[in-house]
């Protein structure tokens, strides 16, 4: 088989954002799918059924997605990665950063 068809077949990745629903509010990553970190081992399986799909985490500094890839592997997740920040999933997935449009208002 060539070495096309093969990453053709490739799976894509289901792009996990493990920070707050404020965060994700105000910055997300194309694509991606909000389960905050304290959150995924309750939630995970009815979003992603298949432990085989691979699966990519990030937050603000990377230390949230490494409890929530703890969590997935403990839960027989096979292909969990930890991409550390939004910009760097940005970058290395080639997704955009979606920014809030509504600002909030500053308080007097």
């Amino acid at each position: 088989m060539a070495p096309t068809a093969r990453a053709a077949r490739k799976p894509t990745p289901v792009i996990i954002d493990v920070r707050t629903p404020e965060e994700f509010a105000e910055r997300r990553l194309e694509d991606a799918v909000l389960i905050p970190h304290d959150e995924i081992g309750a939630r995970i399986e009815a979003v992603l059924p298949d432990k085989s799909t691979p699966i990519v985490l990030f937050c603000r500094s990377g230390r949230r997605a490494q409890i929530a890839k703890e969590v997935l592997l403990e839960k027989g997740y096979q292909k969990v990665q930890n991409l550390k920040t939004l910009e760097a999933a940005a970058e290395k997935l080639s997704k955009v950063i979606v920014e809030s449009k509504s600002q909030p208002e500053a308080c007097s």
